[in-house]
């Protein structure tokens, strides 16, 4: 997935550039927000990292599509649009994750809206 993106980037800026090209990175769904094992009796208790080439343990809340929210990274032309799509705030997601500072998401269909509305331009 790194070299994916990183591969993308370098054809950004050998072929575009970050004023004319947007790129978003998201998932389709959550799958079961995976927690540490003891996430039953403490809420949202965080997995554990057990060093290198160490699988977590932890615990699925269930084996299906889930509806928690998952991150989304935008980067160039328009990326800056999808603030306006913020439907509200989860400041313990924030927390959890640390890549959101203030738990800001939007729909997964306004990611559609956004990026349609980006190439009709």
């Amino acid at each position: 997935f790194n070299k994916a993106l990183a591969a993308v980037e370098a054809w950004v800026e050998k072929n575009s550039n970050w004023d004319e090209t947007l790129l978003s990175v998201t998932t389709d769904h959550g799958n079961a927000l995976p927690l540490n094992t003891d996430s039953d009796t403490k809420a949202f208790s965080p997995v554990l990292n057990k060093g290198a080439a160490i699988l977590p343990n932890v615990r699925f809340w269930t084996g299906d599509h889930t509806n928690e929210v998952v991150r989304l990274w935008a980067r160039g032309a328009g990326s800056e649009r999808f603030a306006s799509y913020v439907r509200g705030k989860d400041t313990k997601f924030a927390q959890i994750v640390v890549h959101n500072t203030d738990g800001s998401y939007i729909d997964n269909t306004d990611v559609f809206k956004l990026m349609k509305s980006c190439l009709i331009q």
